[in-house]
């Protein structure tokens, strides 16, 4: 069999106990006080965001690196005994035998094969009784997935509760259990007994499943649940011959499978020790720090719409929405591996009746399948979206079928199968990835379990209900069914299941992807003086230099320079600093003891900059006008915040009490993590169709009127929407209490007012188009 067989099982939390390592290097210790210490955005401003520390991408690429060994140590070990059953059962048969010959009571073996003769005989056709193994064996897969349906809900629901780590280290002690049985299985009693204790304890694919969307952004969800797939692939491809050589390899007498057993147990053993100390607690409540930015789930939204009668926000609070119902993705899960493992039981039978097949074609036929699987695992599917995965699967699912319900020739076999290993490499991977999309933190082992539990039960039943219609009506007939139950799921993937946001990487030009790059001064004049004595700072800012001027472009071009010239498309000349005297009176003006003059500008720009460029990449807001300038908006912002900490961690550079400058040195690496145009612009903030999702609202003066004289009555306008960004009021309070502490006067940013200058970027914005840069956004 060449797609998911094994899975999930109940976990005992006697375990919760184990020290586990901690996902990071270092505790997270926010500050509790100083001007530094950030506001969490969540008190107030976006009811739908779940604030938490991302996960550094060396921590993600360690924990996936622990994932995927122990997941191939596990899948790897499983599969060995795939290859092995015909002649397991066949031994156990024949070592059972001569007890019924002497008249003993009759085997569990005897008594299983008696009612499957008896079930052979209600076809419509004779069954070869080569068959009677293979019957065998269907019924224990049957019986393992209908035990891991069971207890697929359990123990993902112990997970959430007690952590992945201390669920998956007590699946993995039932693991050892199940394998040490078959290693002393002298009789089928014993063997049965070790697949129902495996049945009800292999967890290490949902847990790892969970895992991985633990520590993964949706955007990057889909290509961790191939790497996921992937293993599989390869442990399918590589166990099964693994396991078959080991099988010639006898040592013990009473049971000559020893030996892949014990290597089996081996490998089991080894990845509990690896797992024990090399895997760190991934459950975001236990570990205290979140994924990264972008996979926060809403438990309540609070919708920011404009009323294009009032021209004003309207805020309505719904229940809890998803975009793909648990339902639908379990009802599509279970009808999809009815049929599919139905199939994947037939095909042998229809290989030897059609083609003659022993079974080493159809140990190639399979490694074949495995083969394109994990190329396409590797190379395609953890690029494609998790929707385009299944739903490329499905089709080649229904192809599959087609095909193998008219074929002839090995051609129209082979083509088949190359149709099996896409559906393998793709639907049930990207199902759990869409699973993952649609559940919380707290919630995803259980909803993930309950998919795993639906998807078990329709590998459970699939091969009775498929292997019956065929021996009653045939091949044509079986496939046929097939193929219209795969036609069922696939109106369902077409036109139930949608694009959960997020789920799509954004692509940004590789020279975009820094944010905060020294770039030309804007055109804007800026200064920032200390209210204090100058002298107090003296001894902070002896080496800052002191030759920093920056001009306005529009004393030498009239009409060049404007802070939006790129948002409307105009060319200007590139602002520029220049260098002049630091005693010459022109200069004098703009000289400060520190950086911030220069750092403020220069990020300003950048931020708008970037803005535009993230506007345009992400489409944010409808039209290209609104769209681009509230980008610039977003984007000058951020900069103006990242530029005056800069300056502050410049000024204290040198202050004799260090803790001060590695406070202000952490505050500007971390509002450069926050303030990345991925950040800024991501799914956490705006909606797909590029408005925003969090609460906006026209700013009034202290009397209550409309602050802006222009505009009408509760009309949103860019900067209000640039100010409610919840990353900017968050690292504006701390600009703030910065300012406060050091006593920056930021009161004056050009030689012009702030009325005068904002009608000023207004004239340049109507010169270059028909839209205003602070219209009110009406659409």
């Amino acid at each position: 069999m060449f797609s998911r067989l094994v899975l999930l099982a109940p976990v005992l939390d006697t375990l919760s106990n184990l020290p586990s390592s901690s996902l990071f290097a270092t505790p997270f210790d926010p500050p509790t006080s100083g001007f530094l210490t950030p506001r969490d955005p969540n008190r107030g401003w976006s009811p739908i965001m779940a604030s938490s520390s991302p996960i550094d991408p060396a921590t993600r690429k360690r924990v996936l690196k622990v994932i995927a060994v122990s997941l191939l140590l596990d899948l790897i070990s499983f599969t060995f005994i795939l290859p092995l059953f015909p002649k397991l059962l066949e031994f156990y048969r024949d070592r059972e035998a001569p007890s019924t010959i002497s008249g003993n009571p009759q085997t569990l073996l005897q008594n299983v094969i008696t009612y499957l003769n008896k079930y052979k005989a209600s076809f419509s056709r004779p069954i070869d009784s080569r068959y009677d193994i293979v019957l065998l064996g269907g019924a224990l897969g049957s019986l393992f997935s209908l035990l891991q349906a069971v207890a697929s809900p359990i123990i993902g629901h112990l997970s959430d509760r007690h952590g992945r780590r201390t669920a998956l280290l007590a699946s993995m002690m039932g693991n050892i259990v199940s394998v040490l049985l078959w290693v002393c299985a002298v009789d089928f009693r014993t063997f049965v007994a070790s697949r129902v204790v495996g049945g009800l304890s292999e967890g290490n694919v949902q847990l790892a499943t969970a895992m991985a969307t633990d520590i993964s952004d949706d955007a990057s969800r889909g290509s961790t649940m191939a790497l996921i797939g992937a293993c599989f692939s390869i442990a399918f491809t590589f166990g099964p011959g693994l396991g078959a050589w080991l099988s010639t390899i006898s040592t013990v007498r009473e049971n000559p499978f020893a030996t892949a057993a014990g290597v089996s147990l081996a490998l089991i053993v080894t990845e509990t020790v690896y797992l024990y100390f090399c895997l760190p607690e991934t459950l975001p409540a236990l570990t205290g720090l979140g994924k990264p930015a972008g996979d926060k789930k809403k438990k309540s939204s609070d919708e920011v719409q404009v009323d294009a009668s009032t021209k004003g926000p309207t805020t309505k609070t719904t229940p809890t929405q998803r975009t793909n119902s648990h339902f639908l993705l379990n009802a599509v899960h279970f009808v999809f591996l009815l049929f599919f493992s139905g199939m994947e039981s037939s095909l042998s039978f229809m290989t030897y009746d059609l083609f003659g097949y022993g079974s080493a074609k159809n140990g190639r036929l399979l490694g074949f399948v495995g083969l394109v699987a994990s190329l396409l695992q590797g190379g395609v599917t953890r690029r494609l979206p998790p929707l385009v995965s299944v739903r490329l699967g499905v089709v080649a699912c229904l192809t599959a079928f087609v095909l193998l319900g008219r074929t002839t020739t090995t051609a129209g076999l082979y083509a088949a199968a190359t149709c099996l290993a896409m559906t393998s490499a793709t639907v049930v991977t990207g199902l759990n990835a869409l699973s993952s999309f649609e559940a919380g933190e707290g919630e995803r082992g259980g909803k993930l379990g309950i998919l795993r539990s639906w998807g078990q039960l329709g590998r459970g039943l699939g091969p009775i209900l498929f292997t019956s219609v065929y021996w009653w009506a045939g091949r044509e007939v079986a496939y046929g069914m097939g193929a219209a139950g795969i036609t069922v799921v696939a109106v369902a993937v077409f036109s139930g299941l949608k694009t959960p946001p997020g789920s799509v990487k954004a692509k940004v030009p590789k020279e975009k992807k820094e944010l905060w790059k020294t770039v030309a001064l804007p055109a804007v004049r800026m200064h920032i003086q200390p209210i204090d004595n100058l002298t107090d700072m003296e001894p902070f800012v002896n080496d800052m230099p002191q030759h920093i001027h920056i001009t306005d472009q529009g004393d030498e071009g009239a009409g060049e320079g404007d802070i939006f010239d790129d948002v409307w498309g105009s060319a200007p000349a590139s602002p520029t600093t220049q260098t002049r005297d630091a005693h010459s009176s022109s200069a004098a003006a703009a000289h400060h003891p520190s950086d911030m003059p220069r750092l403020q500008a220069e990020h300003t720009t950048a931020g708008y900059r970037e803005g535009v460029t993230a506007a345009k990449a992400h489409s944010i807001q409808a039209g290209f006008d609104e769209g681009y300038s509230l980008g610039a908006a977003i984007g000058s912002q951020a900069g103006q915040i990242i530029g005056l900490l800069e300056g502050v961690a410049h000024a204290l550079a040198g202050h004799d009490d260090a803790s001060l400058a590695e406070a202000a040195a952490r505050s500007v690496k971390e509002a450069r993590d926050e303030l990345q145009v991925e950040k800024l612009f991501g799914p956490d903030y705006w909606n797909t169709d590029g408005t925003w999702n969090y609460e906006v609202a026209a700013k009034k003066q202290a009397d209550g009127t409309q602050e802006k004289k222009w505009a009408g009555e509760d009309d949103i306008l860019f900067a209000d929407v640039a100010d409610a960004h919840p990353l900017i009021v968050k690292w504006t309070e701390v600009v703030e209490a910065a300012v406060a502490r050091w006593g920056i006067d930021r009161t004056v940013f050009a030689d012009v007012g702030e009325e005068e200058r904002l009608a000023a970027q207004d004239r340049a914005a109507a010169n270059a188009g028909p839209q205003q840069t602070r219209k009110p956004l009406d659409w």
